[in-house]
């Protein structure tokens, strides 16, 4: 598999408008490639959601430098309602270590961008493109981009963030993004050199796919195609599934006797269990309680936090299929040993010998 090497991409000369085109200040083109050579023994990551890749280059590189990895097979997605982009897909990371044996450890693209920043919590409102917008914003990311492709009418959604701190990390913010939309970002290189489209012009970052307005595919894997099953908790909340309050009354003292008692039923309905006629079939089989205490009465988004276990999610991953072959953000219902699962393709693998795919369950909460 052949690549092309650069210098870095620097946001601090390639995205500044410097470039005179036609009496109009611009972005800069790219740099040219320094060099081009073979990669050997790799593991090729399309999106990086959950592993670095890795590759022995033919030639020499630096901690920095950009890789875009030459793919031979072309690649489809969609632009708008009415019009598809085909071009040869490329892959491009960040080298983030280098051995002696020329063994890059390499970031993808999109990543390697957003490496070390933070956001204030009270940054995240809007829908989720909005957010994603300020991830890739060139003013603070560590890597350029010249342009965002998405279909913005499929990414209206708002989420409602559950932080406790007042800052949060971009990773972890850009993961919990892309697991609630069911899309990863891809980065792909548009028409290297200034023309006369100026939109066509260096790296673009995008939630991209094969339709504007994607539908399932449903179908079934088996052990032929080397399945792992693993799991993810993605949220983190409580042991508990029953919780016993007591709330300060006027005199700002609690009372003696517990204020009530709740728990979730079958259907994750808070239950009061003052108020609780049932026979307890529809209660959880065995009780774990704890106690709480309020100076004022608790909302019920107070009480289910209390008492909601872990979000828990699938991740599939199994070799491609010549017979339906599936690409990443793919939404998809799998099959597969008497169970489905709904989520989306995350992530696409290339070794020398095959074709690996991350597949990743929509969030339950």
């Amino acid at each position: 598999m052949e690549y092309n090497l650069y210098e870095n991409f620097n946001p601090n000369i390639y995205a500044l408008n410097t470039y005179n085109f036609n009496g109009t200040l611009t972005q800069p083109p790219l740099p040219k490639p320094k060099a081009r050579g073979l990669l050997i023994d790799y593991e090729l990551w399309t999106t990086g959601y959950e592993y670095t890749s890795s590759a022995i280059l033919t030639s020499d590189c630096e901690v920095g430098d950009i890789v875009e990895v030459l793919l031979t097979n072309d690649v489809t997605f969609a632009s708008s309602a009415t019009e598809t982009i085909k071009h040869q897909q490329s892959l491009i990371y960040e080298v983030i270590d280098v051995d002696d044996d020329n063994k890059a450890t390499l970031k993808n693209y999109f990543w390697a961008m957003i490496d070390g920043m933070s956001l204030p919590t009270a940054l995240l409102k809007g829908n989720t493109a909005t957010i994603f917008n300020k991830l890739v914003d060139n003013s603070t990311s560590s890597l350029v981009q010249n342009g965002v492709q998405l279909n913005a009418s499929d990414l209206v959604q708002n989420i409602s963030w559950n932080r406790k701190n007042d800052t949060d990390e971009a990773e972890d913010i850009a993961k919990t993004l892309f697991r609630f939309n069911k899309y990863q970002p891809i980065t792909f290189l548009k028409d290297r050199y200034i023309s006369s489209d100026k939109v066509g012009i260096g790296v673009y970052v995008g939630m991209v796919s094969r339709q504007w307005k994607r539908s399932a595919i449903e179908t079934r894997i088996d052990d032929v195609q080397n399945v792992s099953v693993q799991t993810e908790v993605i949220t983190e909340r409580s042991n508990y599934n029953f919780v016993t309050t007591y709330v300060k009354n006027s005199s700002g003292v609690y009372s003696t006797s517990p204020t009530a008692r709740y728990t979730l039923n079958s259907s994750n309905t808070v239950v009061n269990m003052t108020n609780y006629t049932g026979n307890g079939s529809d209660l959880p089989i065995q009780r774990i309680s704890k106690t709480m205490f309020f100076d004022e009465a608790p909302t019920t988004a107070e009480i289910r936090a209390e008492i909601t276990g872990d979000t828990v999610i699938s991740k599939l991953y199994f070799n491609q299929s010549e017979l339906l072959p599936l690409q990443v953000n793919d939404l998809v219902k799998i099959w597969y040993n008497g169970m489905s699962y709904s989520g989306h393709i995350s992530d696409k693998c290339y070794t020398p010998f095959t074709e690996r795919l991350l597949f990743i369950e929509g969030d339950k909460s």
